[in-house]
């Protein structure tokens, strides 16, 4: 299964790189996830930007296109992993989101073509990719219990809807009992998935 994303998506928006959760990365906070990679990106050292500069994000870099720093290339993924593990530690609403993505595989709808899809959809997609690293570590910690617990309620209710229709079809009056008959059987092979 795929989980395609962008900002608008429903349910799934909150993914983007610049969702609204700030993160702290040694003492320092920024806006966003992405506001802590561009910041390192374009200045290289992080010591040199301002706390202005750091809630600015990408929009003070705009005529800027080429990193400051010559290892950029190197590090852009460690960067931006770290900036996800941070969101996810320092915000249990976003840890919970990604869990609760299943294990499906994690696209990233951006015109960027190496964080995301780009604009044909075949862009290298690293930041789905690096999303879904971030997922298994969470998972290895452990800290996945509670959207286990949401995944199994959820599961339970959707069982407790479909039997509901079951019952319902099986005692209408009105339906010829061929109809009856696959209705249920659609339900029941709806239940059993």
């Amino acid at each position: 299964m795929k989980i395609r994303f962008h900002e608008l998506t429903p349910r799934f928006g909150d993914l983007v790189p610049y969702s609204n959760h700030p993160i702290t990365i040694e003492e320092l906070t920024y806006k966003t996830p992405f506001h802590y990679v561009t910041s390192v990106k374009f200045a290289g050292n992080d010591e040199n930007l301002t706390w202005a500069e750091k809630q600015a994000g990408p929009s003070l870099f705009r005529e800027q296109k080429e990193s400051t720093d010559p290892n950029w290339d190197k590090k852009k993924d460690q960067i931006m992993k770290e900036a996800l593990r941070a969101r996810c530690e320092q915000h249990k609403d976003a840890r919970m989101l990604l869990l609760l993505t299943g294990w499906a595989d994690l696209e990233f709808l951006s015109k960027d073509s190496y964080w995301g899809l780009g604009t044909d959809k075949t862009g290298q997609n690293r930041y789905g990719e690096l999303l879904e690293e971030v997922r298994a570590e969470i998972r290895d910690q452990g800290l996945d219990e509670e959207a286990t617990k949401i995944q199994a309620e959820k599961l339970k209710q959707r069982h407790s809807l479909l039997q509901k229709r079951i019952t319902k079809a099986r005692d209408d009056a009105n339906l010829p009992e061929e109809i009856k008959k696959n209705i249920q059987e659609r339900l029941e092979k709806a239940l059993s998935e």
